[in-house]
């Protein structure tokens, strides 16, 4: 039976193969993480899972960074924000500067500007992984 993004045993899997016990509060957290579609601060996860208390919630978001579960993005506000990383999906953040609101782009050209980095670099050899935001405003608050 094949298991979908929103079948428990696909997460107490997940779970169980980083060495964690598949507890129901933890398979609420990475099920939230992995189906929210943009980057959650622990308030704003504690909101989405309001019988998790926070400090839980931190634990959690802290272990699952450790074992490659979920990454941390910090935006322009410096507040940390998760993000699953079971999908290989690589991908930047559009971020309204007044509502906040983020979007994923999924493209990302940034081959060129990581060659043109390395060329004027004069202690670095080579680039493993980048991180990219843009701001402005989104459509509603733009009006």
């Amino acid at each position: 039976m094949k298991r979908t993004a929103h079948d428990n045993r696909y997460y107490s899997d997940i779970l169980r193969t980083a060495g964690y016990r598949a507890t129901p509060a933890r398979i609420t957290i990475l099920r939230t993480i992995d189906t929210t579609h943009s980057p959650l601060s622990v308030l704003q996860l504690s909101q989405k899972v309001d019988t998790i208390d926070q400090a839980t919630l931190y634990r959690a978001m802290e272990a699952f960074e450790k074992s490659g579960l979920v990454t941390k993005v910090l935006l322009r506000d410096n507040k940390a924000y998760y993000e699953s990383k079971l999908h290989d999906d690589h991908h930047h953040h559009l971020i309204c500067q007044k509502c906040e609101v983020v979007e994923d782009i999924e493209s990302c050209s940034a081959e060129k500007l990581e060659k043109q980095i390395l060329k004027n670099s004069k202690k670095f050899r080579n680039i493993t992984n980048h991180s990219l935001e843009f701001f402005g405003l989104c459509t509603k608050c733009a009006k």
